[in-house]
């Protein structure tokens, strides 16, 4: 079992998206078979959009718009 430091960053980093960068939207990708990183997206708020493949691999793709944001 994981100890959250994914989790910590990645919201550290959406904080510093949308506050500091002034981002509208922050994106996230993670291969369909890692079912951890799948998690920690969606943990911290991104909702799943889409599949599609990279390489060969198939992802799923996430966002999170800034007025959704701590909502």
């Amino acid at each position: 079992m994981g100890k959250g430091y994914a989790t910590e960053a990645s919201l550290a980093s959406i904080e510093y998206g949308f506050k500091k960068l002034k981002y509208n939207v922050i994106y996230g990708a993670a291969d369909i078979e890692n079912i951890a990183s799948n998690k920690v997206l969606q943990k911290i708020g991104l909702n799943f959009i889409n599949e599609f493949a990279f390489k060969n691999v198939k992802c799923n793709w996430y966002e999170l718009k800034n007025n959704d944001y701590g909502a």
